[in-house]
C-alpha cells in the first residue's frame, strides 16, 4: 500500500502516544520515521519496531553519565530507546557537552534520523560515528563519510555522537520523491501500527468528551 508523508508521520506519532512515549518525543518519532522515508530508508517498519521493543519492555530510558567522558547509558540490563536517546543527544551536543557515546540501542537508525530531523529546524551538523563508519547530517540531509549505510540497521557496539565542523563532507544519501510518490508500506506492518495507533484511544461517552476527548460539545469549540 501507499500513504503520504503526512499520514506515516501523523500514525507513528500516535502510535507513539499509544505507546507511552511522551508528547513531545512522540512528535520527535513521527517526524524521524518521515524523514527517515524521505531519505530512501524503510522508516515505518524502523519505528515500529522500536516501539514494539519499548512496549514489551525491552528498552528504558537512557541516563547521562560524566565519567570518563558524557556517555548515554541505559537502564539496568535494558538497552536505551533510541527514541529517548537521539534528541537528547542533539540537545546536549547543542548545549556544548559533547563528544558523547552510547549504549548499543536497538535501532541506530532512529539516532541518524533524530540528527536529520534537529539539523532541518536548529542548528549545526551533527555526527555519528561507529567503528567502521561516519554519518553526517546537515541542513536536514545525510551525508555518509564513511563506512555503510546498512551498518546502522542492526545494534552496533560502539557509537559516538559529535557536532560536525564546517569542513566535514560526505557522500549524501539520494532522496526519494516521496512527496509526488507516496510511501509504500508493507500492510501487515501497517495493521501492526494502527494497533498501536488504538492505543492512544479512548471509549466515546460523555466523560470522555467532557474531559477533551473528540470533537468538543458545543459548535464554538
Amino acid at each position: 500500500m501507499r500513504l503520504s508523508l503526512n499520514e506515516v508521520e501523523t500514525y507513528l506519532r500516535r502510535a507513539a502516544l499509544g505507546c507511552g512515549v511522551p508528547q513531545g518525543y512522540a512528535e520527535d518519532l513521527g517526524a524521524s520515521a518521515a524523514w527517515l522515508c524521505t531519505q530512501g530508508f524503510d522508516g515505518v517498519p524502523v519505528v515500529l519496531a522500536e516501539l514494539e521493543a519499548w512496549s514489551a519492555g525491552e528498552t528504558g530510558l537512557g541516563r547521562l553519565t560524566a565519567a570518563p567522558t558524557p556517555h548515554l547509558a541505559g537502564d539496568g540490563a535494558k538497552p536505551p530507546a533510541a527514541w529517548h536517546s537521539g534528541p537528547s543527544a542533539a540537545d546536549l551536543l547543542r548545549a556544548g557537552l559533547g563528544p558523547l557515546s552510547f549504549e548499543p540501542v536497538v535501532q541506530p537508525l532512529l539516532l541518524l534520523a533524530a540528527f536529520g530531523v534537529y539539523s532541518a529546524a536548529k542548528g549545526p551538523g551533527l555526527l555519528l560515528r561507529w567503528d567502521d563508519g561516519t554519518a553526517l547530517c546537515r541542513n536536514g540531509a545525510a551525508y555518509l563519510v564513511a563506512g555503510a549505510w546498512a551498518d546502522l540497521e542492526a545494534p552496533l557496539p560502539f557509537i559516538q555522537a559529535a557536532c560536525a565542523s564546517p569542513r566535514e563532507q560526505g557522500r549524501r544519501r539520494a532522496l526519494l520523491p516521496v512527496l509526488d510518490e507516496g510511501v509504500s508500506v508493507d500492510q501487515g506492518v501497517w495493521t501492526r501500527v494502527q494497533t498501536l495507533v488504538h492505543l492512544s484511544l479512548v471509549p466515546a461517552s460523555e466523560t470522555s468528551r467532557a474531559t477533551g476527548a473528540g470533537a468538543g460539545l458545543v459548535d464554538a469549540d
